[in-house]
């Protein structure tokens, strides 16, 4: 909330939520992983974190092509 560009912020959220969809299955949380890793990527694209943390999510929902 402090600084709403801090990519690795975003990027450790993505990791939250994904590990709670990993947890419940609810879409919700799969949305919300995406929605911070887009934002990590967009303030910190060449940062590893980012891009790590949105492959671990397109690898388990199975979406290779991306």
């Amino acid at each position: 909330a402090q600084d709403p560009t801090y990519a690795l912020a975003h990027a450790a959220l993505g990791e939250a939520f994904w590990q709670r969809y990993s947890e419940t299955n609810e879409r919700s949380w799969l949305a919300e992983a995406r929605r911070s890793c887009r934002a990590a990527l967009e303030h910190g694209a060449a940062l590893a974190s980012p891009h790590v943390t949105l492959a671990v999510i397109l690898v388990g929902t199975g979406d290779y092509e991306d």
